[in-house]
């Protein structure tokens, strides 16, 4: 599960991705994020350019990784319930 705020600037990393055998089922930039972390871990953010914050629920580690933007500017709030309620209703 992903859930997120940005502005969308991966074009780049979608056609690198295109090019490492990823194939998209739709036109969102949440698609790129998430091949993005399936391909390089938590080291994928370090790829992102533009305003962002993010959560990331990997359910083989068990884990929810937070991430925002280098310069801090999109808040970065851990959303309890939305999560919660996300996860249950996935299971």
């Amino acid at each position: 599960m992903v859930a997120f705020i940005f502005k969308p600037f991966y074009k780049e990393l979608k056609k690198e991705l295109v090019n490492k055998g990823y194939e998209f089922k739709t036109t969102s930039d949440t698609e790129v994020i998430i091949y993005l972390y399936q391909e390089y871990g938590e080291s994928c953010f370090d790829k992102l350019n533009g305003i962002f914050a993010l959560a990331i629920f990997d359910r083989k580690k068990d884990t929810v990784i937070l991430a925002r933007d280098h310069f801090g500017v999109k808040p970065l709030g851990l959303f309890k319930y939305v999560i919660a309620k996300q996860c249950k209703h996935g299971e």
